[in-house]
């Protein structure tokens, strides 16, 4: 009789999982296709890498990477009216690269450090980052509060891509972005560093910044 219901109970246990794995199945999988990776940043940043900027006064800022990942995200219905969460409705690729600047200091959040995000939910595919140095407050969230980005690069013509040599190294797509504000607005670092120009590549991410100081803060390779 034991072994009767052991069997019974395997049994059940084998067709739950099987029941719970076809119903993953059910779901849409909002995948990037071949042209979206190629506009996903892909130097293959991994946690400890420092990038270190400097400017013609020999100043340097070290940004650290502190989370790379590239992700089958979860997709959710809005929360209800009475507080609810929200039903899982498809899954998507996601790629998230963060940053800090070194020389801010220990008193950040996650709002004061560099985000890249590349998302395909709702199969819609989005990117974008956020630069804490920037001068202009124009805050968009993609899919999670925790990581808003100032640009959105995938509203941009990105036909539109320049040549840019930094130290005998050559950046064939970049994307000059200008904030066209002389404000000096920087509420998210320690630092007085106010930036209006920058210099983003595809496969690198941000190679230059300029600011209204009249430095030039590039890429270099130590």
């Amino acid at each position: 009789m034991k072994n009767f219901l052991t069997i019974i109970i395997l049994v059940l246990t084998i067709t739950s999982c099987e029941r719970n794995e076809e119903s993953t199945l059910d779901y849409p999988y909002y995948q990037f296709s071949e042209s979206e990776k190629n506009l996903l940043v892909n130097n293959n940043y991994e946690i400890g890498d420092i990038l270190t900027y400097r400017n013609q006064n020999n100043e340097t800022l070290n940004f650290r990477v502190i989370e790379s990942e590239e992700k089958k995200a979860n997709q959710y219905s809005p929360s209800t009216f009475s507080g609810g969460g929200g039903n899982l409705e498809a899954y998507y690729d996601m790629l998230i690269l963060r940053l800090e600047i070194i020389e801010n200091g220990t008193n950040y959040s996650c709002c004061d450090q560099i985000n890249y995000i590349f998302s395909k939910s709702n199969n819609l595919f989005k990117f974008g980052f956020k630069f804490p140095l920037w001068n202009k407050h124009s805050s968009t969230i993609i899919d999670d509060s925790h990581f808003p980005i100032d640009v959105q690069l995938s509203n941009l013509n990105l036909n539109q891509l320049e040549t840019l040599e930094i130290e005998n190294t050559i950046y064939n797509r970049v994307i000059l972005l200008q904030s066209e504000s002389t404000e000096e607005i920087n509420d998210s670092t320690n630092l007085e560093i106010f930036v209006n120009e920058v210099f983003y590549d595809i496969d690198f991410g941000i190679v230059q910044f300029n600011d209204l100081n009249g430095m030039v803060w590039k890429l270099i390779d130590e």
